[in-house]
């Protein structure tokens, strides 16, 4: 028994709580020490710290002033001797995560003496930092040279006002002048940004939550992101936290949002902004393993400042939080990281939050636009079953079927409204696929022709908001500033166009992506059904114009309304892709339209001369090789840097009249040679 009892002792030596555990309680403790020992998890590799839960912002959109109002605590800041109790846990880490539920991170008094300390432990550890972007300066750069995984920089507007409506800094007032304080905002990010070396530049990004009311301003947001010299722009949709906001998110306008994306993101394309934003009508749903997902029991671990005395498991919980005494000891971390929540999750992800998170949720389902604090509000009103009735997704599978054929369901979506069809006549994808689609074409064309609507556009770029049929998804390639969109798997596009009425135009359509490049001329154009001559221009080993006339009668005719067909007219075996970037018109004179056709005309003759006189002296040179004469095989066999043939040629262009006897003469000389 005392050999059992010293066994056990020592285990228990090797629990962060062994020393309060009493003797006389170890015969009844042996079991649950053993399996809390194997047990035990490795340290996390990600720690999110919370330094501060005071801002100086108070976002309409954050979940802050709820709490202030719930607890009358307007926040404070770590003490910094606590936070060395968890140097454990920060030597073995690979990143640490400066943000707070409710605070700014970057506003700590003792960020930087924390810091110092932080990388004397662990000189390899790399910071993501979500801040508002108030304490940046050139000075605060310095500090996170080297040590940088990301900085989001949470901006979140374009313009002053937008900026004191929304995030409501501390002693602004909605009807002051808040402009200059904006200004000095602006400078001091983008000397924040020039401060830092080239490789740690390109790990930040700044971040705008997209809603009702600044969703106008986003492609305005994209240039300020490229003004401050930031490379990459992220919007996300404002999850509601609270029941009186709900109208202000975008899951009521998707296809407004859808819209305003892509011109943002073309726009993002031309400046050498990367924007990251989610489309809806986008995401097919999978199969989703959330425990092969979600790293967060096993990896993350989230800590709330000392006076909380709880914290989450993950970012999405709603349930019972944690005892989270980490900074009254040293073993305190390891007691939170094991607790049962802890054990249990890294078994099976069944609890209540798992089945609410809304990591494995699409886009387009509305429980993905909540927070987790208003999740919790529904769950405890017993309102959340009717919440989830709302989550269904019922485009899914429209959206599937589009995907199997390539088209893109948000230009579709936003074509056929812009012509005045109904939506409803996308249904028929579900079933026909890309069959379906000349139908719809024409369909949208007719539509087209008697809208009242519609603006005159010169410069189209098709990765961004269009009219047209038989489009897929867009790309957007920053580093190259240029954006394009594929023609999907039915291998015709068309695009709605609005003229002036009898005016010329030409129109101009550049081509990307097909290999090799003069593949391009494999594309037909045609214009209100039809086929019209184009003229193929190659710009570089990826690039090529396509160029076309329309008449002004044509325009006149149909009230200034062109249907511009695209047809790939590749091997149906091949699946070469082709996309295209724009479509740019220009209004031509009579004069310089009649010049151009009788320009085409021109090359056109001249090119079958030369096609014919290429054949003619083919012909030529097969006779004189199949002649045995003395003549003949003279010739061949002529030592010239010009062959005779063309020796021939240039003596009948130079003297027509008298070419005959000097031919005589030439081939005299080449006989005597031999």
């Amino acid at each position: 028994m005392d050999t059992q009892r010293s066994f056990v002792q020592g285990l228990l030596k090797e629990l962060p709580d062994a020393d309060k555990l009493r003797p006389k309680d170890l015969s009844s403790s042996i079991a649950r020490p053993i399996r809390e020992l194997r047990q035990r998890a490795r340290l996390p590799e990600v720690i999110y710290l919370e330094l501060a839960d005071y801002c100086n912002l108070n976002c309409m959109f954050c979940g802050r002033e709820s709490e202030v109002r719930r607890t009358g605590d307007h926040g404070g800041y770590a003490d910094l001797d606590k936070l060395k109790m968890l140097e454990r846990p920060l030597r073995s880490a690979k990143y640490l995560g400066l943000s707070g539920r409710i605070g700014e991170p970057l506003l700590y008094p003792k960020l930087g003496e924390f810091l110092r300390w932080l990388y004397d432990i662990n000189p390899g550890i790399q910071l993501r930092i979500t801040t508002n972007g108030t304490s940046l300066t050139r000075k605060m750069a310095a500090q996170f040279v080297g040590h940088l995984d990301f900085v989001g920089i949470s901006l979140n507007a374009s313009n002053a006002n937008a900026y004191v409506r929304d995030m409501r800094p501390a002693g602004s007032q909605r009807s002051a002048d808040w402009s200059g304080n904006w200004k000095n905002l602006i400078r001091r990010i983008a000397e924040f940004l020039e401060a830092l070396p080239p490789a740690d530049r390109q790990k930040v990004f700044i971040i705008a939550p997209a809603h009702r009311d600044n969703l106008d301003d986003i492609p305005d947001f994209v240039r300020l992101v490229a003004e401050v010299g930031c490379s990459r722009a992220v919007i996300t949709p404002m999850q509601v936290h609270d029941e009186s906001k709900t109208d202000l998110s975008i899951f009521w306008i998707k296809d407004k949002y859808n819209d305003i994306m892509d011109e943002a993101s073309v726009l993002g394309a031309q400046l050498g902004i990367r924007v990251d934003a989610a489309r809806f009508y986008s995401t097919v749903k999978t199969k989703f393993d959330l425990e092969a997902v979600c790293r967060d029991p096993l990896d993350v671990a989230y800590l709330n400042m000392d006076k909380i005395k709880f914290a989450a498991p993950c970012c999405h919980w709603m349930e019972d939080a944690i005892p989270c005494d980490v900074y009254g000891d040293p073993d305190g971390f390891e007691r939170f990281w094991n607790h049962e929540i802890f054990q249990r999750l890294r078994e099976k992800r069944d609890l209540k939050s798992c089945k609410a998170c809304g990591l494995g949720r699409p886009f387009d389902e509305v429980m993905f636009h909540f927070t987790p604090l208003l999740k919790a509000k529904l769950a405890d009103s017993g309102k959340l079953a009717n919440a989830e009735a709302h989550s269904d997704y019922p485009d899914h599978e429209l959206v599937r079927a589009c995907h199997a054929i390539g088209l893109n369901l948000p230009s579709l979506r936003r074509s056929v409204q812009s012509v005045g069809v109904s939506t409803q006549h996308l249904e028929a994808i579900r079933t026909e696929g890309a069959s379906v689609l000349p139908t719809l074409d024409r369909l949208c064309w007719d539509a087209f022709q008697k809208s009242e609507g519609g603006q005159e556009r010169t410069d189209l770029s098709l990765a961004g908001s269009f009219a047209g049929i038989g489009w897929g998804d867009a790309q957007y390639d920053f580093a190259q500033r240029r954006s394009m969109r594929w023609l999907a798997a039915g291998r015709a596009g068309s695009v709605f166009l609005k003229v002036k009425p009898g005016s010329a135009y030409e129109i101009q359509l550049s081509a990307h992506g097909v290999q090799p490049i003069e593949r391009v001329r494999c594309v037909q154009l045609s214009v209100c059904e039809q086929p019209l001559g184009a003229n193929v221009e190659f710009k570089a080993r990826d690039h090529a114009v396509i160029t076309i006339e329309v008449s002004s009668a044509l325009t006149r005719a149909l009230g200034g309304r062109l249907w511009l067909k695209v047809i790939w007219l590749a091997s149906p075996d091949s699946d070469a892709p082709i996309a295209f970037s724009r479509i740019e018109l220009t209004k031509l004179s009579m004069y310089e339209f009649l010049m151009r056709q009788s320009d085409r005309k021109v090359a056109h003759v001249r090119a079958s001369v030369k096609q014919y006189k290429s054949f003619a002296i083919s012909r030529v040179q097969q006779a004189l090789i199949s002649t045995r004469t003395p003549l003949a095989q003279a010739m061949l066999k002529a030592r010239h840097r010009w062959s005779v043939l063309n020796i021939i040629l240039r003596i009948i262009r130079s003297d027509p009249i008298g070419s005959i006897p000097r031919i005589r003469r030439r081939l005299a000389r080449i006989l005597r040679a031999r």
